[in-house]
């Protein structure tokens, strides 16, 4: 029945089983937010549009999310996190023992060969790979460890937001909780106040352009896996295989199955 749940879970799993179209499509699904990232100008454009990259799974130095009130259960509430890492922790970027000098070394592999398929020439790749490098360690170094998320009562700093707006005044909150549809929240939790003081003057600190080259990143590496086979053949290289050490890709109803899973499971349920 058009409009059922039943038929948002067939047509969002065909879309992944149909690689003809996906390859036929390449990058063109994400050409409105890569305009949007194009026309950036200045800071105030550019949190703009990380609010937008948020409305579709991320893609900013900083994360939200909603979960309930670790301090009154029966509230749901807006927590703001650090994220912004292509690597799934921090260490990757600060150590040098060798798992980390692997890891690392895969991971410049993988930044030029997803800007090599958005059509960078290989010098450009190059410089696009540093860039990101850079800024990413950068947001690293004032990440908090994994040992101290494990502590609540360091990851819990409610604030309202007139506080939070003196806490990270390079950021229009009320601009951007707007645009993620959250205009009438009164409060919210800073997980990590010193890193997203850090962004603030990250924000006024980096040039422009490689905001752009940064988030750029962050929207074609998150989407490429449900992008072409060449994308999502590459995705797996760095993730699955450099990361992991998965050798062999699931066949693709099971890699539709689980896209459609995470993002829709409650509809499937």
């Amino acid at each position: 029945k058009h409009g059922s749940p039943e038929q948002a879970v067939r047509d969002f799993y065909r879309s992944g089983l149909d690689i003809q179209k996906r390859n036929k499509l390449g990058m063109k699904p994400l050409r409105p937010w890569l305009e949007r990232i194009g026309k950036i100008k200045g800071v105030r454009s550019l949190v703009a549009t990380i609010a937008h990259l948020e409305k579709i799974g991320g893609g900013g130095p900083f994360g939200v999310m909603v979960d309930q009130d670790m301090k009154n259960s029966e509230r749901y509430i807006i927590y703001l996190c650090q994220s912004g890492l292509g690597m799934p922790d921090r260490d990757y970027y600060l150590k040098d023992d060798a798992e980390s000098l692997r890891v690392r070394t895969a991971y410049l592999k993988h930044l030029e060969a997803v800007f090599a398929l958005t059509g960078k020439t290989k010098s450009e790749a190059k410089r696009a790979r540093e860039t990101i490098m850079r800024l990413e360690t950068a947001i690293a170094k004032v990440s908090m460890t994994k040992e101290d998320l494990r502590d609540v009562d360091k990851t819990y700093h409610k604030l309202r937001v007139p506080a939070l707006g003196r806490l990270v005044p390079n950021v229009d909150w009320n601009v951007y909780l707007k645009i993620i549809g959250a205009k009438k929240v009164k409060d919210v939790v800073v997980m990590q106040p010193v890193f997203l003081k850090a962004v603030n003057r990250m924000l006024i600190t980096v040039p422009i352009e490689d905001w752009k080259t940064y988030l750029t990143w962050h929207l074609v590496g998150g989407a490429a896996r449900y992008l072409s086979a060449k994308f999502e053949k590459q995705n797996f290289a760095f993730y699955g295989t450099a990361l992991s050490g998965t050798r062999i890709m699931k066949p693709i109803w099971r890699r539709a199955l689980g896209a459609v899973n995470g993002t829709i499971g409650e509809i499937i349920g």
